[in-house]
Protein backbone atom coordinates (compact mmCIF):
# COMPACT_ATOMS: atom_id res chain seq x y z
CA UNK A 1 0.00 0.00 0.00
CA UNK A 2 1.74 3.31 -1.07
CA UNK A 3 1.35 6.80 1.01
CA UNK A 4 -0.37 9.03 0.65
CA UNK A 5 0.94 11.96 -1.81
CA UNK A 6 2.33 14.54 0.67
CA UNK A 7 0.84 18.37 -0.16
CA UNK A 8 3.35 21.03 0.65
CA UNK A 9 0.31 24.31 1.06
CA UNK A 10 1.24 28.23 0.56
CA UNK A 11 -1.33 29.82 2.76
CA UNK A 12 -2.07 33.64 2.22
CA UNK A 13 -0.42 34.33 5.32
CA UNK A 14 3.14 33.49 3.64
CA UNK A 15 4.10 30.64 5.56
CA UNK A 16 4.08 26.89 4.49
CA UNK A 17 2.49 24.03 5.67
CA UNK A 18 3.06 20.11 4.98
CA UNK A 19 0.18 17.97 5.16
CA UNK A 20 -0.50 14.42 4.21
CA UNK A 21 -3.96 12.64 4.71
CA UNK A 22 -5.34 15.06 5.87
CA UNK A 23 -2.67 15.73 9.00
CA UNK A 24 -0.48 18.71 9.03
CA UNK A 25 2.77 17.67 9.66
CA UNK A 26 5.10 20.66 9.68
CA UNK A 27 4.33 24.25 9.78
CA UNK A 28 7.33 27.01 8.26
CA UNK A 29 6.06 28.95 11.35
CA UNK A 30 6.01 26.66 13.61
CA UNK A 31 9.74 25.53 13.46
CA UNK A 32 11.85 27.57 15.07
CA UNK A 33 14.71 26.35 13.32
CA UNK A 34 13.90 27.21 9.72
CA UNK A 35 12.25 30.58 11.07
CA UNK A 36 15.21 31.41 12.56
CA UNK A 37 16.83 30.60 9.06
CA UNK A 38 14.42 32.37 7.32
CA UNK A 39 13.59 35.70 9.08
CA UNK A 40 10.88 37.79 7.58
CA UNK A 41 10.22 35.44 4.95
CA UNK A 42 6.84 35.40 2.67
CA UNK A 43 6.80 32.18 1.22
CA UNK A 44 5.12 31.68 -2.38
CA UNK A 45 7.40 31.15 -5.00
CA UNK A 46 9.85 28.01 -7.00
CA UNK A 47 12.64 28.51 -5.38
CA UNK A 48 10.85 28.76 -1.91
CA UNK A 49 9.53 25.53 -2.72
CA UNK A 50 12.79 23.37 -3.52
CA UNK A 51 14.09 25.14 -0.46
CA UNK A 52 11.11 23.88 1.82
CA UNK A 53 11.29 20.46 -0.03
CA UNK A 54 15.20 20.28 0.91
CA UNK A 55 14.47 21.13 4.50
CA UNK A 56 11.73 18.82 4.79
CA UNK A 57 14.10 15.81 3.31
CA UNK A 58 16.52 16.48 5.91
CA UNK A 59 13.93 16.53 8.48
CA UNK A 60 13.18 13.60 7.21
CA UNK A 61 9.10 14.43 6.81
CA UNK A 62 9.79 13.40 3.15
CA UNK A 63 11.62 11.19 1.31
CA UNK A 64 14.48 12.43 -1.42
CA UNK A 65 12.70 12.79 -4.72
CA UNK A 66 9.00 12.03 -2.94
CA UNK A 67 6.64 13.27 -5.30
CA UNK A 68 4.59 16.59 -3.35
CA UNK A 69 1.80 18.50 -4.94
CA UNK A 70 1.89 22.12 -4.28
CA UNK A 71 -1.22 24.38 -3.12
CA UNK A 72 -1.30 28.00 -2.89
CA UNK A 73 -4.62 28.75 -1.22
CA UNK A 74 -5.65 32.26 -2.39
CA UNK A 75 -7.53 34.39 0.74
CA UNK A 76 -10.83 33.58 -0.87
CA UNK A 77 -10.13 29.99 0.10
CA UNK A 78 -9.10 31.25 4.16
CA UNK A 79 -12.04 33.18 4.11
CA UNK A 80 -14.40 30.46 2.90
CA UNK A 81 -13.28 27.91 5.04
CA UNK A 82 -14.00 30.27 8.02
CA UNK A 83 -17.60 30.40 6.94
CA UNK A 84 -17.78 27.14 6.41
CA UNK A 85 -17.69 26.50 10.34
Amino acid sequence: MSKPVAELIYTPHGTAELCRDGKTLWTSDGDDDFSAENPNEFLCDDEDTDMIIGWLVDLELLGDGEPVDVVEESLEDAVEDDTDE
